[in-house]
């Protein structure tokens, strides 16, 4: 019967993942920050260490190793490679969507598994933009990331702890902490909350600390052993990935993350909705816990206030994370979509609000009244956003742009392979988008945008500018001397003919445009300007033509190699 039930769950989400993957151009490759993973997966599977370019320093660029670690069999599938992570991210999302149906079901106290609460639960999360364009979609480690906080989260709300629970929980967070940095937080949230579950039930502080020994060893153990495989193999204790991202300065992370939430809540209002819930259920367990202090009786918080209580916990601090490091600059929630099944559990913790309504809620309904429900319900969440699934087919998702940028860098590494072919050695490039185009470039790859390259992002210590994009340092630039200076256009390089001979550089509102900003004024340099030179390269035995910055010392090699370069006409200032 459970296996007919999850079969159900599992057609769910493949058919869910269809429509989201036609809605969005049916994509394949992921988003430009998947493909700088497939990078990692393909060096390390054939023998080069976790490197960004072949014969390369070793740099962690990535966010989750438990993702390389993961993928990286089926890395051995060829041209498969990115549909068999797509598949696994189905099998990942449709447990944890059928986990979280029967958890809503045992909060609403439903009898049947396809309840009034667990479809409307199912189509919310469905019809909301986000959750499953991140955790699917676009191939990264969110749908792992949901995976882990969310079952966590249950195991947490549910049943007593026993010794199998504990060591279920041990081994969840230390998967935990290899899946993201910001799991060393959430690490002493869980332990924490564990312990005050426990301690209600047992009243022992004790008793209480003696059974939580295994989680504590595991952690321990595992953030001990990643810490010192990190300073060994890598030189620093975390991902360079947050080295390039966050800033020391505390006071401009918290403005940008202040901006971020106000981003999130103008694309989505259902998370203010989410953080009025968790208010008033703070005030309302508050007032409770307060109750039961004065007449000296813990036990009488019952498992409606309990799991209320820890479903509060992790969302207030699942929305203070992003605010503290500084948010992020994709769009459609990403930080805070890899909580949303938690966020619906405390907005369907029937059995926590029916205590504070005098109304007797029934949710056993007739089938004729759960439809009638669910379609005065889903509507009103379904707007809750600036960019229903509906208008996707016509004006595009406010992701679409990502797997955009991964396609586009693709099909430019290819060209650049191909249009440099004859060289003895393929040139440096130097972008800011590093996925796509690192992934298929055969030649070495110069980040920018530090993400992969540790000098770059560690040369700054505040990051000051464009979100996770504030790292570049002109010193670093001129020290690494890319021979192609590519990362400047959201379009391809190569045109149709040497006359087209247009650059940003010389648009009349340049000084303002996001490229400029970019790359902290570099055009302006006399430095650059004398070393970097605006081009259009003729391929000597093909009709290929590439438009970008090349140095002067890379030129010489490019002409005594037969090709022939036109030189673009500067203005004398920007």
């Amino acid at each position: 019967m459970t296996l007919a039930k999850y079969s159900l769950v599992l057609f769910y989400t493949i058919l869910a993942t269809f429509i989201y993957w036609y809605l969005y151009g049916k994509p394949m490759i992921g988003i430009d920050d998947a493909n700088i993973y497939f990078i990692y997966v393909k060096n390390f599977v054939e023998g080069n260490g976790f490197v960004y370019s072949d014969g390369g320093e070793r740099v962690e660029g990535f966010t989750s190793i438990l993702w390389v670690l993961l993928i990286s069999p089926l890395y051995w599938l060829g041209q498969n490679f990115e549909v068999a992570i797509q598949f696994l991210n189905v099998i990942i999302i449709s447990v944890v969507l059928f986990a979280s149906i029967n958890f809503v079901n045992r909060i609403t106290e439903s009898k049947t598994f396809f309840s009034t609460p667990s479809l409307l639960f199912l189509i919310l999360i469905t019809v909301i933009p986000g959750y499953f364009d991140w955790s699917l979609l676009t191939l990264m480690e969110t749908g792992l990331w949901s995976f882990l906080l969310t079952i966590i989260a249950i195991l947490l709300c549910t049943g007593a702890f026993t010794s199998r629970r504990y060591i279920q929980l041990a081994f969840l967070l230390s998967l935990l902490l290899l899946t993201r940095p910001e799991s060393l937080i959430w690490i002493v949230v869980f332990l924490s909350l564990t312990f005050l579950r426990v301690y209600i039930q047992q009243e022992n502080f004790y008793y209480t600390l003696k059974t939580m020994i295994w989680p504590i060893i595991s952690v321990v153990f595992t953030v001990a052993s990643l810490t010192v495989f990190r300073l060994l193999y890598f030189g620093y204790p975390l991902p360079n990935t947050y080295y390039a991202k966050v800033s020391t300065n505390v006071f401009y992370n918290l403005s940008e993350g202040v901006r971020y939430f106000l981003f999130c809540a103008i694309q989505s209002p259902l998370i203010l909705l989410i953080i009025v819930a968790c208010i008033i259920s703070f005030i309302l367990i508050a007032l409770k816990i307060l109750k039961s202090i004065k007449e000296k009786k813990l036990s009488d918080l019952n498992q409606g206030v309990q799991v209320q209580f820890i479903l509060s916990i992790i969302t207030l601090i699942s929305i203070l994370i992003p605010i503290y490091v500084g948010g992020d600059h994709f769009s459609l929630l990403r930080f805070y979509q890899p909580f949303m099944l938690i966020y619906f559990f405390l907005l369907f913790n029937i059995s926590f609000w029916k205590q504070y309504v005098s109304v007797n809620i029934n949710l056993q309904l007739n089938l004729f009244a759960k439809i009638l429900l669910l379609i005065l319900l889903a509507p009103f969440f379904y707007l809750l956003t600036d960019s229903p699934l509906h208008t996707f087919l016509k004006t595009g998702s406010p992701l679409g742009w990502e797997f955009r940028l991964a396609e586009l860098g693709i099909e430019e590494g290819k060209l650049m392979n191909e249009f440099f072919a004859q060289m003895d050695q393929l040139p440096s490039v130097g972008v800011s988008a590093a996925g796509g185009f690192g992934y298929a470039y055969s030649g070495k790859v110069i980040d920018l945008m530090g993400l992969n390259n540790i000098t770059m992002a560690h040369a700054l210590k505040e990051k000051v500018g464009i979100k996770n994009h504030a790292a570049f340092d002109k010193a670093t630039f001129y020290s690494q001397k890319p021979e192609v200076f590519h990362g400047y256009k959201k379009i391809s390089g190569f045109v149709k003919s040497p006359n087209d001979t247009t650059i940003l550089e010389n648009d009349p509102g340049f000084a303002d445009m996001y490229v400029f900003r970019l790359y902290k004024k570099i055009f302006t340099d006399r430095e650059f300007r004398l070393n970097y030179h605006p081009v259009v390269v003729s391929h000597p035995a093909s009709s290929l033509y590439l438009r970008s910055y090349f140095s002067t010392e890379f030129i010489r090699k490019l002409q005594s190699h037969g090709y022939y370069v036109y030189f673009i006409k500067r203005k004398d200032s920007i």
